[in-house]
């Protein structure tokens, strides 16, 4: 109910998201699993650095990743993300909430065997709606 004022870092703490592979990233070439398309986060529910790599081959346009929060937000929320490595800055990305978290969306499929960085930012928003549950 005040305005927040700080002198200093804003430092956020928890556990870290569950991240997961999105079908946009493709697949692995069925013999080596160094080929399989990866996600990983380094973060928290509130910001953190997505680490994508898309796999050998059937890359698609779609989600590229499904970010599950530790806890979930019982208000709105809103999430920014900003390509943060070169592949990444080339990709048309936009989030889609869900109940649980968010989805990173691709309009564009992504090269194949590439790395791509996010980052992101979460900020609740009170006297919004919470995310719609999923069907």
């Amino acid at each position: 109910v005040a305005d927040i004022a700080v002198n200093g870092h804003i430092i956020s703490g928890g556990t870290a998201p569950t991240v997961s592979v999105g079908t946009a990233t493709g697949a692995g070439d069925g013999t080596n699993s160094a080929t399989d398309p990866t996600v990983s986060v380094d973060g928290t529910d509130v910001s953190g650095t997505l680490n994508i790599t898309s796999g050998e081959q059937k890359v698609v346009t779609g989600v590229l990743a499904h970010i599950n929060f530790s806890q979930k937000f019982t208000t709105g929320y809103h999430v920014v993300v900003s390509p943060s490595n070169d592949p990444a800055g080339n990709l048309r990305v936009f989030i889609a909430k869900t109940a649980a978290g968010f989805d990173l969306v691709t309009k564009d499929a992504p090269a194949t065997a590439t790395h791509y960085t996010f980052e992101y930012i979460v900020i609740g928003a009170d006297g919004q709606q919470p995310a719609p549950a999923l069907p």
